[in-house]
C-alpha cells in the first residue's frame, strides 16, 4: 500500500514526481522496491 503525500510535474511536463508513505511490499517479488539489483553501470566515453 502507497500512501500519496505528493504529486509534481518538472518543468517541461514530460516527468511526474509522485511521493509516497510505502507500507509493506511494493514489488510482486514481496520486497520493498521493484528495482532492487538492477542498475546499470556507469560506462563514461573519453573527456573533451
Amino acid at each position: 500500500m502507497q500512501w500519496v503525500k505528493s504529486v509534481a510535474l518538472d518543468c517541461d511536463g514530460d516527468a511526474l514526481l509522485v511521493r509516497v508513505d510505502q507500507v509493506g511490499a511494493a514489488c510482486h517479488t514481496g520486497t520493498r522496491t521493484c528495482f532492487d539489483g538492477r542498475a546499470f553501470d556507469v560506462v563514461a566515453g573519453p573527456a573533451n
